[in-house]
């Protein structure tokens, strides 16, 4: 089975759209609170890098790597 069709199958495509939606309308909201509680911009960049990774994770574990 061709690589692409197994991540059809799998519906790896519909999830990863989903989680990169999901992704940036969380990453939006928290852009617009955290400054009015004086949390630091680090914290921001490092919640966009950690759904990065945990796409990621779910990704290849979704797919047996």
């Amino acid at each position: 089975m061709n690589f692409f069709a197994e991540l059809k199958r799998r519906n790896v495509y519909k999830v990863g759209v989903a989680y990169i939606v999901a992704g940036w309308a969380l990453s939006q909201g928290i852009a617009q609170v955290f400054p009015v509680f004086d949390i630091p911009n680090w914290v921001i960049r490092f919640d966009s890098s950690a759904h990065h990774h945990r796409f990621s994770g779910r990704a290849r574990s979704r797919l047996g790597i």
